[in-house]
């Protein structure tokens, strides 16, 4: 100060004009040592800044302390000046000197991440404001979504419960108390992977993206559940579509009962009235929470097949990243359980290949106990068949005599003596088309061998044997009705 008073003879300063010069003054004295290389200078420079900056933080300079930070540039060493404004409730002021199109404002953000992370990680408050002022759309992304999961694991401690479920294996069925602050914490972590959304969506990472708005609608699909056990979820509306299927057989989600099943903690009668199912944390011994496959066993696929009705097997299978199994669950829900409205709801939304209707009447054919109904149900997804081969394979298979007479009589014969009854239909993929279809035929007859994949590339000797034995059965029908056809199908 005394030598400013000499060089500014007869001119009074300010504190606020002193304070601001001496800043300068260190910031280019800076400079100088660093061009010098003098480490002694620097260490001077330093110790002269931070009593500098307790003369600020009593004056509540902030812009001078921001100014001097940015000006030496070594966050590092001058960490106090953070905790200086981040204590004073300051911290926007710093951010305010953020250039992205310099060299120091890209220090800058480096610097203030990492004094985040290091020195006041329980803040999230501050890293989100850090992050949306830089614009780093991963890293908020990913704080809406530990938000996400953090509310999700407090709901499933505080709100879940497990019970014992025997189908044709034992499964742990989750379930949660419906309650309407449930609601509540559901809904705010749904808006949370929605945030987390748009914030992958602006950073244009759209797999992230994809996994966010996915979890978030499973978050959406809970919250139906809840509302459904609360009888507040209104018939009709946006929430229809995700109804479960209308079959006595199959209750709803929200009020499934324990029947065939053992619970893990009291009794039945013992537990609350108002529970739903829980999509949130399904999981098994053989299978994870996520990560890719085929949901073939285990608590997934026992949801799947026996809960849930197709747009919401659809919502789960993307959440957990599984491939789902659909000839099972359709074989579950519309050959035993009769619901014509899941079958809808396939067509309405996938196709149905020839390759899941194979599949089918595999399943089919290892069928116990076998009723006219489904029979009947059975019957409907031949028709649906494109392939000429394949379906005169599996109708004669089936005893169906109606479909085989019109396929004789029809212009569809001269295709299959062509083709030899399915013996030269070869797959263009290089397999036989027929041997899913040997593997049915082996079983219908009793034959231990056979057992086929139920994909459309089986091997040529499964077809020829497959196309054998239905040969000479749709050359027995045809014999009662057309003479000349007969005839024709014997000499081939």
């Amino acid at each position: 100060l005394a030598r400013l008073d000499a060089i500014l003879p007869q001119q009074v300063l300010s504190l606020k004009k002193q304070n601001t010069i001496i800043v300068a003054l260190l910031v280019k004295a800076h400079d100088c040592f660093v061009h010098e290389c003098s480490m002694e200078g620097i260490m001077e420079v330093l110790a002269c800044c931070k009593q500098l900056t307790q003369a600020l933080t009593a004056a509540k300079s902030w812009n001078l302390i921001v100014r001097l930070l940015v000006g030496i540039g070594r966050y590092r060493d001058m960490c106090y000046c953070f905790e200086t404004l981040i204590k004073n409730e300051q911290f926007e002021s710093l951010l305010g000197q953020f250039d992205d199109r310099a060299a120091s404002g890209r220090r800058l953000q480096t610097a203030i991440i990492a004094y985040l992370n290091e020195h006041c990680p329980e803040r999230k408050d501050y890293f989100r404001l850090a992050a949306l002022h830089f614009r780093m759309y991963k890293e908020i992304a990913e704080l809406w979504e530990a938000e996400a999961r953090t509310t999700i694991d407090a709901i499933i401690a505080t709100y879940g419960q497990r019970r014992l479920v025997t189908r044709k294996e034992t499964v742990c069925q989750q379930r949660l108390q419906t309650t309407t602050m449930l609601l509540t914490e559901l809904t705010s972590a749904m808006d949370a992977y929605t945030h987390a959304t748009d914030n992958y969506l602006l950073d244009n990472n759209l797999t992230l993206a994809q996994r966010a708005a996915s979890n978030a609608e499973l978050l959406a699909l809970q919250i139906f559940f809840v509302r459904q056990s609360l009888g507040t979820e209104k018939g009709g509306g946006s929430g229809a579509s995700l109804s479960s299927p209308a079959s006595s057989t199959n209750p709803s989600p929200s009020r499934v009962s324990n029947t065939g099943g053992s619970s893990t903690g009291s009794s039945a009668s013992q537990e609350p009235c108002n529970t739903c199912l829980s999509v949130l944390n399904i999981r098994s011994n053989d299978e994870g929470t996520s990560g890719g496959g085929v949901a073939t066993s285990g608590a997934l696929q026992y949801y799947i097949n026996f809960l849930l009705t197709v747009p919401q097997a659809l919502i789960v299978g993307r959440a957990y990243g599984v491939e789902i199994n659909w000839p099972s669950a359709i074989y579950q829900h519309y050959v035993i359980d009769g619901q014509r409205s899941y079958l809808e709801d396939y067509l309405n939304r996938l196709p149905l290949t020839d390759a899941i209707i194979e599949t089918l009447v595999k399943m089919f054919q290892l069928e116990p106990h076998i009723t006219p109904a489904m029979e009947q149900a059975i019957g409907t997804f031949i028709e649906r068949i494109q392939s000429v081969t394949l379906k005169y394979r599996l109708a004669s298979l089936l005893g169906l005599k109606q479909t085989l007479h019109a396929l004789i009589n029809g212009t569809a014969f001269y295709y299959l003596k062509d083709t030899n009854y399915g013996k030269n239909d070869v797959d263009p993929c290089g397999g036989g088309s027929g041997g899913s279809g040997a593997a049915t035929s082996g079983s219908a007859s009793g034959g231990s061998g056979g057992t086929g994949s139920g994909t459309p590339g089986g091997s040529m000797a499964g077809s020829v044997i497959g196309a054998g034995v239905m040969s000479s059965s749709v050359r027995s029908i045809s014999s009662s009705t057309n003479t000349t056809t007969t005839s024709t199908a014997t000499s081939a």
